[in-house]
């Protein structure tokens, strides 16, 4: 009698799968390690200060630097803190590097005025405006909506900007900042002026409901000037706004409505071409007190 053939040896079972690679995980369409904000998403990539971390999610988006320094917890490095002393919010940033295929103008951004010309340069990471040198021109403005109640008490604006041509004695370039106070009686904002040296004027821009002259117009940006706005909503129905630039000086005046929904920030130029290299902006905790200089 012949031995029936042993059963055949099981197959080793197979092996456990592992757990599948996300290369993904904000979902943006950039891989990991391509991806300059892995959590973040940011399908554009923007990287205006070219460091390590994308704008998105960079605690220093307008400058290259590797501190992590960061006294009241903001999560905004100390060197660019507007005060690193109490908690600050920054809520917009542009610095004009990327733009999504068949924009012109970065997402959202809008032309606030017919006259003036406005482009972004992404190989420079700038936005230029031109406007007519004539007085009787509307000065031509440009901004974004961040939506009714983005800010109702303290906004802080920055920017660096410059002339490149063009212009007479009154050419002006300026950020625009615009709180939400539609609950607010009386002028809704005020148009701010900067005093610098000889020749041209920085000036910063506020709704407002009233109407004023602007005055004559000094100053200079031949070169890179840092523009620092900040506008404040008082009790009583008071809005108030400081300008900055090189030198300190701030004036209010009415100016030209600018039209939104809510809350806005954006750029200003008169009687000349002006060159905008990144804005910002911020919630400001109410203790806070922005650089003077």
């Amino acid at each position: 009698m012949v031995d029936a053939a042993p059963p055949p040896i099981d197959a080793p079972p197979p092996p456990i799968d592992a757990p599948p690679v996300d290369n993904d995980p904000d979902r943006d369409g950039v891989l990991n390690p391509d991806d300059n904000c892995p959590v973040t998403a940011n399908p554009r990539q923007a990287n205006d200060d070219g460091d390590a971390r994308g704008d998105a999610c960079d605690t220093c988006p307008w400058k290259a630097n590797e501190s992590s320094e960061d006294a009241d917890n903001d999560h905004l490095t100390d060197e660019c803190d507007p005060d690193p002393r109490y908690a600050d919010q920054l809520i917009y940033f542009e610095g004009f590097d990327k733009l999504a295929t068949g924009q012109t103008l970065p997402q959202g951004w809008t032309a606030r005025t017919v006259s003036g010309e406005w482009t972004v340069s992404t190989a420079n990471g700038t936005m230029t405006g031109s406007h007519p040198s004539a007085m009787i021109q509307t000065p031509s403005l440009i901004g974004i909506d961040l939506g009714a109640g983005a800010f109702t008490e303290r906004l802080y604006v920055r920017a660096t900007a410059q002339f490149t041509d063009g212009g007479n004695n009154h050419r002006q370039a300026g950020v625009v900042g615009d709180l939400d106070v539609a609950s607010v009686e009386g002028p809704a904002g005020a148009f701010c002026e900067v005093t610098l040296d000889q020749g041209k004027s920085v000036a910063g821009y506020f709704r407002a409901t009233d109407t004023g002259e602007e005055g004559n117009s000094v100053g200079s940006l031949a070169s890179p000037v840092l523009l620092r706005l900040t506008v404040e909503r008082r009790t009583g129905g008071i809005v108030q706004c400081d300008a900055k630039g090189v030198t300190a000086g701030s004036a209010n005046r009415g100016d030209d409505v600018m039209s939104r929904a809510g809350t806005g920030i954006g750029f200003r130029v008169a009687n000349g071409t002006a060159t905008f290299h990144h804005v910002a902006a911020f919630r400001l905790n109410a203790l806070s007190k922005p650089p003077s200089s």
